[in-house]
C-alpha cells in the first residue's frame, strides 16, 4: 500500500476511523467493545496518544486522537487494529480481515471544525437512531467529556486544553440536538 499523505506530528489533532471489512457489524456484542475500549487506553498509554473523543457504532468507530509525543497515530492505530483483529477472529473462530481497509485519517487544523467533528462524533448514535440522546449511547466518551462520568480512557488534560471550560461546545452540541428532527 503507499504511504499516507497525511504527515503525523507531535501535538497534532485528528480525526480517525474505520468500519469493518463488507460493512460488517463488529462491535454486536458488548464484550467486542469493552475489548476495543481496553486496547485503545493500553495502547494510548504506550503511545503517548490522548483520546479526546470516541464513539463506538456496531459497524464502526470514530476517534478524536492528539499524538503527544513522538510516536505516530499510525504506530498506535496499526497496534489497536492488529490486536482487536486477533481477539475478534478468535472469538468468532474466523480468519481474515476485521476492518475494511487500513483506517482513514483527517488532519483536525481549526477550532470551529473541532467542535463540529466531536458534536457529530458524539451525535453518531443519535443520527443512526440508535438512542434518543448521546447520554444514552454506552460506548462514546460524551458523558465524561461534559463531566457527567468518568473515563479512564479519554485524557481529561487533552480535552481541557483544548476546550476549556467546555460551556461553547455545550452550546455547539445543544443546537446540533435541536436540529435533529425525528
Amino acid at each position: 500500500m503507499p504511504r499516507r499523505k497525511i504527515q503525523f506530528y507531535s501535538g497534532g489533532l485528528y480525526h480517525v476511523l474505520n468500519r469493518g471489512a463488507f460493512k460488517h457489524r463488529v462491535f454486536e456484542k458488548d464484550k467486542y467493545c469493552r475489548e476495543f475500549l481496553r486496547l485503545l487506553k493500553t495502547y494510548s498509554e504506550r503511545f503517548q496518544i490522548s483520546i479526546v473523543a470516541y464513539c463506538i457504532m456496531p459497524n464502526h468507530f470514530h476517534l478524536v486522537v492528539r499524538q503527544e509525543g513522538p510516536h505516530s497515530v499510525s504506530i498506535f492505530m496499526r497496534c489497536v487494529s492488529h490486536r482487536f483483529a486477533m481477539y475478534y477472529n478468535l472469538m468468532q473462530k474466523k480468519t481474515g480481515v476485521v476492518f475494511e481497509d487500513r483506517f482513514k485519517c483527517i488532519s483536525v487544523s481549526d477550532d470551529s471544525y473541532m467542535y463540529t467533528l466531536i458534536s457529530y462524533v458524539h451525535l453518531n448514535p443519535v443520527k443512526a437512531r440508535l438512542c434518543k440522546h448521546p447520554k444514552d449511547w454506552l460506548y462514546s466518551n460524551f458523558n465524561a467529556f461534559v463531566g457527567k462520568k468518568a473515563d479512564t480512557i479519554t485524557n481529561s488534560i487533552a480535552v481541557h486544553d483544548l476546550f476549556g471550560d467546555l460551556e461553547s461546545y455545550k452550546s455547539v452540541m445543544t443546537d446540533n440536538l435541536r436540529k435533529l428532527k425525528f
